[in-house]
């Protein structure tokens, strides 16, 4: 009798990236997160990440400054078993694709010094990173935008750590 190879599969989770209203549940993950920071308040758009095992395995903010036209990226989170997969990736193409649709004529976020796997989907992602006050400030510009008014975007998100 001749047996058949095994073959042996890992399945990789699927996980969705839906927008959400629950800003209670949101802010409850952030406070979690980001405990020193401060939350960017209510008008904001939110992304959750799960699947059919995990409730919760990350979540994404921005919020729309109408008057700068600026899509400006408030949180990102990706649990950290389910992280190296592209997930921030899709993150970020997301918000930058609703910023659009909002009239955005350019996306800001910042990271941390030391944050460089975000820097790295955020440079992957066409953005360009400066260096301000300690922080990483990324920049994707759909049209030509001054440093002007991205610096009156900063100033605006209370980002601004005393520069």
């Amino acid at each position: 009798m001749v047996s058949e190879p095994v073959i042996e599969v890992e399945l990789v989770p699927v996980y969705t990236l839906r927008r959400t209203d629950n800003t209670r549940k949101v802010r409850a993950l952030y406070n979690l997160q980001f405990p020193p920071d401060t939350w960017m308040g209510r008008n904001q758009a939110h992304w959750m990440l799960s699947n059919d095992v995990e409730p919760v395995a990350g979540f994404c903010s921005a919020a729309y400054l109408k008057d700068l036209k600026c899509g400006f990226f408030t949180a990102a989170w990706v649990r950290a078993a389910v992280r190296g997969g592209g997930i921030q990736r899709r993150m970020i193409r997301t918000r930058v694709n609703w910023s659009k649709k909002q009239g955005a004529r350019f996306c800001l976020t910042y990271c941390a010094a030391d944050n460089y796997g975000s820097l790295y989907n955020l440079l992957r992602c066409g953005f360009q990173a400066y260096w301000k006050s300690g922080w990483h400030v990324c920049v994707l510009k759909f049209e030509d935008i001054s440093a002007h008014t991205i610096n009156a975007a900063l100033k605006r998100t209370s980002w601004d750590k005393g520069s």
